[in-house]
């Protein structure tokens, strides 16, 4: 069970820094693509 909920937290560390990067890469990309036009 101590395994499981290991896993659950760490899943849900992944995800969130998921979230974190791609809100914070996607406004460089839109950026950079807008310059470039």
């Amino acid at each position: 069970m101590n395994y499981i909920q290991k896993n659950i937290s760490l899943l849900l560390l992944y995800l969130s820094f998921q979230v974190v990067y791609f809100y914070s890469v996607n406004p460089v990309i839109g950026t950079l693509i807008m310059l470039n036009k």
